[in-house]
Parts: C-alpha cells; sequence; structure tokens
C-alpha cells in the first residue's frame, strides 16, 4: 500500500473508497494543514464518496481556528463515516470536543483499536446507500 505525506499527515489507501490518515508524531496542525489535509483526502476519493480512519495515537495539536475551518459542512460533502482512534486521553478530549460541539454532519466515532475502527467503517460504506435516503438522519456517536 503505497502512502503519501502531506507536513501533517500520512495516508495509505486501503481500498478506493477507504483511506487511512496517519497524524504525524508531534504535528501542530494549522488552517494550511487543513487545506492540504483536505486536498489530498479528495484527490485520493477521486470525486467518489469516501471513509476516512484517522489514527491519531501520536502527540498531535490543532489550533481552534483550524478545528472551527475544518468542520464546516463542504469538508463532509462526500465523507461516508469518519473514525479517530486514539489512546491518549488529550487526543480523546480533542475529538470528543470536535464530535459535541463541531457536530461533524457525517457519523464520527472514537475508538481505541485500529481494528474495531475498520470494522465499523466497513460497515458504513455497506451501508451508504441507506445513510443518503432522503429524511434519514445520520448518527454521530462515540466509542470509548
Amino acid at each position: 500500500m503505497p502512502e503519501i505525506k502531506t507536513a501533517s499527515a500520512e495516508y495509505t489507501v486501503l481500498e478506493d473508497n477507504l483511506f487511512i490518515c496517519k497524524m504525524l508524531e508531534n504535528s501542530a496542525v494549522d488552517l494550511k494543514d487543513v487545506d492540504e489535509n483536505l486536498f489530498m483526502t479528495l484527490s485520493l476519493a477521486k470525486g467518489k464518496r469516501y471513509a476516512v480512519l484517522v489514527d491519531a495515537r501520536h502527540p498531535t495539536t490543532i489550533s481552534k481556528e483550524a478545528m472551527e475551518y475544518a468542520s464546516r459542512p463542504e469538508c463532509y460533502k462526500d465523507l461516508i463515516a469518519q473514525a479517530i482512534v486514539t489512546d491518549s486521553l488529550a487526543n480523546r478530549l480533542v475529538g470528543n470536543f470536535i464530535i459535541k460541539f463541531h457536530k461533524p454532519t457525517s457519523p464520527t466515532r472514537l475508538f481505541s483499536k485500529m481494528e474495531d475502527a475498520e470494522a465499523w467503517l466497513r460497515e458504513c460504506i455497506a451501508n451508504d446507500g441507506n445513510l443518503s435516503e432522503p429524511g434519514k438522519k445520520r448518527s454521530l456517536k462515540m466509542f470509548m
């Protein structure tokens, strides 16, 4: 699986519509990084709907401005679901903050194991036709 790097993350394509975004150790994500990572994700998706597994097990910070910018609905336009894997309390707090206060428009969950996150994303991909039915509400859930 080829890996593609940005200034703050490393991407691996698991299949056409499923990517791993591994945050680089000690990266400090700002507005420029959000733009670069979104561009990379959309380039990998090639106009198709996709799911992302964010590996946030390394110490990572994100500025308030970058968090707000990344929470815009257009950033989630083709996103089926997003799983965030973390084993640190600091990153779990950031993940919970994003989910509770910035309210992603696609299903987003926190996990402590990569395997559980990948299984949930595969389930979301399989059910994507159901999620996009008119009137069907998308849910935001956390898993600790």
